[in-house]
């Protein structure tokens, strides 16, 4: 904040952009202003998921969840930031997650007006998630447990990737007004 400040002041004429996934629990109302009257173009949350039990298994229940982010996109609303510029990274494909929860999450999303983006569960070496999985499992190489789209036991791929399409799909249609985000193709996903 204090650079921003600064730069302001000095009539430095500059472009933000906080990709990574910023916790929206850090955003305030002073904050939101600063960020809308200073050129900030892009911003990004990392939300994880609407359901409270994924969340716990997580271990990210005290960062604030649900209420956070509509308190975050509420205070951004308020001072007219673009909700367009806005995307907030979800998890799809965990372990202990359901489908209903993965299309509940996209479906919120969209109706808050940000750019949904499903971020695919991969196993970290040393997490509780990691130590769950099976022996047989752990042996895997790095590269197939990371850079390949990892699928957890119990998990469908075929759901995971029409989740990520459907969220590609939706994100269009939060851009641009003329696209129907409720298409036949990702009705089964989009609307009940």
């Amino acid at each position: 904040i204090p650079i921003i400040n600064k730069l302001s002041m000095l009539n430095v004429k500059s472009e933000f952009y906080v990709y990574g996934g910023m916790q929206a629990r850090w955003m305030t109302p002073q904050l939101a202003e600063l960020f809308n009257n200073n050129r900030f173009k892009f911003i990004s949350f990392g939300f994880e998921s609407v359901s409270a039990e994924v969340l716990e298994k997580m271990n990210r229940k005290g960062l604030g969840g649900q209420l956070a982010l509509d308190n975050a996109l509420n205070y951004l609303r308020a001072v007219d930031f673009d909700l367009k510029s806005v995307m907030v990274f979800f998890m799809i494909g965990l372990p202990y997650q359901t489908e209903k929860d993965m299309i509940a999450t996209l479906r919120y999303l969209v109706k808050q007006g940000v750019m949904a983006e499903p971020q695919r569960w991969a196993p970290i070496p040393g997490t509780a998630d990691y130590n769950d999985l099976s022996d047989e499992i752990k042996k895997k190489d790095l590269e197939e447990l990371y850079y390949k789209d990892f699928l957890a036991p119990g998990q469908n791929d075929e759901f995971l990737k029409k989740v990520k399409n459907a969220a590609r799909y939706c994100n269009m249609g939060c851009r641009y007004s003329n696209i129907n985000v409720f298409d036949e193709e990702y009705k089964g996903i989009m609307v009940d």
